[in-house]
Order: structure tokens, then sequence, then C-alpha cells
């Protein structure tokens, strides 16, 4: 066995490590202070419910209609059935778990149902070669035998070739996404840099509006830049 070398120790001089504990310690009681006089300053009403409640009021939004989850059980059956098979599973033996789980597949439905179907083909490919790679290695791992070895790793091969094109093809049309979204902004600030005095004159336009709208209902100092409508017309 090849001995490995021990850690040097490296050396700092006492006046250096008391200077750096003085130091580490002024920071804290300075992020104590500053602390305790921005709440000292500007006070905010507790939450009237606990956390944990807040936290059941936001999964409580995230839960299925029986539509939704009759869709994504449909889909998933004819794209993916052995993960339709194991989501039924789960139903069955593990309620809770599986409510979570059809809450994270739905949000990737949501983003898969709107792509082109050739990325949606390669969205599947890559979701079915991601597990059928964890199955090899896990076969590879426990294989016995070398000729059974041999053709695990040629599976293995073919696998990661055929992930291989489909992230390729995802990450085309991700980027001819990005190459449209590019053209977009550099065709709007043309347009604005063609009529700059409208651009200006309709921003000056909606911030008195916003004003005059919080004078109204008596918050002066409100609804500024900073705190109320972030987005002004952009031309």
């Amino acid at each position: 066995m090849v001995s490995r070398p021990k850690a040097e120790r490296v050396y700092q001089p006492r006046g250096e490590f008391m200077s750096a504990r003085n130091s580490i310690i002024l920071t804290a009681m300075l992020a104590v202070a500053l602390t305790a006089a921005a709440l000292t300053a500007s006070p905010r009403e507790k939450p009237t419910q606990p956390a944990s409640d807040r936290a059941a009021r936001w999964r409580d939004r995230e839960v299925l209609s029986p539509q939704e989850e009759s869709e994504l059980l449909a889909v998933l059956k004819e794209k993916r059935p052995q993960r339709y098979q194991a989501l039924t599973a789960l139903r069955e033996r593990n309620p809770k778990r599986y409510r979570s789980a059809v809450r994270d597949i739905w949000r990737w439905y949501q983003r898969w149902k709107h792509l082109p179907p050739e990325v949606q083909d390669a969205h599947i490919a890559e979701l079915d070669c991601r597990a059928e790679i964890g199955r090899l290695v896990h076969a590879i791992r426990t294989a016995g035998d070398e000729e059974d070895r041999d053709s695990l790793e040629e599976q293995l091969r073919q696998v990661i070739r055929a992930q291989f094109q489909a992230e390729q093809v995802r990450r085309e049309h991700q980027l001819a996404v990005l190459a449209e979204r590019l053209r977009q902004l550099r065709q709007e600030l043309q347009e604005q840099s063609a009529r700059p005095d409208r651009v200006v004159q309709r921003r000056f336009e909606y911030w008195l509006e916003v004003a005059e709208k919080s004078r109204r209902q008596g918050h002066p100092h409100s609804h500024g830049p900073e705190h109320g409508p972030p987005h002004p017309p952009a031309h």
C-alpha cells in the first residue's frame, strides 16, 4: 500500500491569529448591531399563521385536479409506460409520495407539452436512456461472467450514443429558441433607438399616471420606481 504524505501543518503566528479572531468578532458584532437597528427602525408585522401552515397552503395550491392528473397519466402511459406503471404502483403503496411525484412530473409536463414533436421525443428518449444507463451500470457491476460483462458494456455504449443523439436534438432546439429571443430583443432595441422621444414620452406619461393614482388612493410615498410597477412601457 502506498503511504500518503501527511498534510503539512500551517504555522500561523499568535499575533496574526488574534488579529483574525478579533476581526471575526467585530464583524459578528457589527452584523448583530445592524440587524437590531433595522428591526428597531422598521418593525414588520409577524405572520399570523405558522410557517408550516403557509407551506401546507402552498402545497394545496399545487394539487392537481382530477382532469390534470388523468391528462398526465394518459401521456405517461403512452410515452413512458414503465414510469406510468411505477406511478400507479406507488399510488397504491404510498399515496403521499405519489402526490408529490405527480406534482413534480406535472411541472416537467407543462414545459414538455409545448415543445415540437421531435423535441418531445428527444426529451422522452433522454429520460429513458438515463434509466437504462442506471440499470446497465448496476448489471455490469454485479456481472460475474466476462462474456456477460462484454455484452452489457456494448449495450451501455449503444444507449449512451442514443442519449447523446437525443441530447443534441434538445440542445439544437434550445439554441433556436435563444436565437429567436435574441433577434426579438435586437429588433426592439433598434425600434427604440429610432424613436427615443416617443419612448421617453410614453414612460413619462406612465409614471405621471402612477403618481396620480397613488395620490388619489392616499399613498403619496408608495409606488415609486423602486417600489411600484417595475415595467413601464418599453416603446
